[in-house]
């Protein structure tokens, strides 16, 4: 009967033919691995600490050297102009502004500048005193100030005697420059004839006086600012001779025939040496001289300029 199929449930024979079951057991797959008990020391936890530090110490030298040799080997790059700097923090440049200002050398003030700004510093804390404080700062004020106004006093004491004696020496120079002019007046007033003096002098001299005599004569004494030149007189007194009269009283009998004429503008002047003679409206003028400092030139010049 092994063709003929049978409509009864089958049943297996034994447990082993029989369908499997769902395990009753924990799966260690997916059991979490319990943690570890084990208590760190603190030596150990030091060692860690350390170990850490140096790894990232020796992190940080990497970076450092990196970005190195990244900017050294990078091209140069050109400076920024004024326009594209970047603007600086306030903070920094308040920190700049202090460091300038506490490295710059104090300013050296002259003993004028420190009375000033002591002078200021009271003007502007004497509003805020009281009576007997604002006192105070006055009489500290006047002794600043008053040194230097008696110092002005003083000064302008000076320049006025200064002044004087400017003034004084200045007028003596003109009466001394005028004093010859003056005493000619005068003894020509006392003598009858008026004296005249040359217009024409030779460089360097100058007249030094004049001398009158009861008689009438009348004398004047010029000499050289250099002593080696000389001097010379011009000696003035009223006569009677005219030309001839004088070359025959004075000329031949003082210089013998060792004598020169000269004319000009109706004036005979006779010369020898560094001496001269001549009459000239009735006045008789006689030069001499100490050394022979004079030329004919000079003799000339002096005559008719008188």
């Amino acid at each position: 009967m092994d063709g003929i199929k049978s409509n009864s449930p089958h049943h297996p024979s034994s447990t082993a033919h029989r369908s499997l079951q769902k395990s009753t057991t924990l799966n260690r797959k997916f059991v979490k691995k319990p943690a570890s008990t084990r208590v760190i020391k603190s030596s150990e936890k030091a060692a860690l600490a350390a170990e850490r530090r140096a790894q990232l110490a020796a992190e940080l030298n990497r970076k450092h050297l990196l970005a190195i040799q990244q900017k050294t080997s990078a091209p140069a790059k050109k400076s920024p102009t004024p326009a594209e700097k970047p603007a600086a923090h306030p903070i920094q440049a308040s920190v700049n502004s202090r460091r300038a200002t506490t490295s710059a050398p104090p300013q050296q003030l002259n003993a004028r500048q420190l009375k000033e700004q002591a002078v200021k510093r009271a003007l502007a804390s004497v509003q805020h005193l009281s009576p007997k404080q604002a006192t105070l700062v006055e009489e500290q004020m006047a002794e600043i100030i008053g040194p230097k106004k008696r110092f002005w006093r003083r000064k302008k004491f000076v320049l006025t005697l200064a002044i004087s004696v400017v003034s004084v020496a200045f007028l003596g120079f003109l009466v001394y420059r005028n004093l010859p002019d003056i005493i000619s007046q005068v003894t020509a007033r006392s003598s009858g004839i008026e004296a005249s003096t040359p217009a024409y002098m030779p460089k360097g001299y100058y007249r030094e006086s004049i001398y009158s005599e009861k008689s009438g004569k009348i004398t004047l004494t010029y000499v050289n600012s250099d002593s080696d030149q000389g001097s010379f007189t011009i000696t003035q007194e009223k006569s009677s001779w005219n030309t001839a009269a004088l070359l025959t009283n004075f000329v031949k009998p003082t210089w013998d025939n060792n004598y020169s004429t000269t004319r000009e503008g109706g004036l005979t002047i006779y010369i020898s040496g560094s001496n001269a003679a001549w009459v000239n409206g009735g006045i008789f003028y006689l030069i001499e001289a100490s050394s022979n400092n004079l030329t004919m030139s000079d003799l000339h010049d002096i005559a008719i300029s008188i």
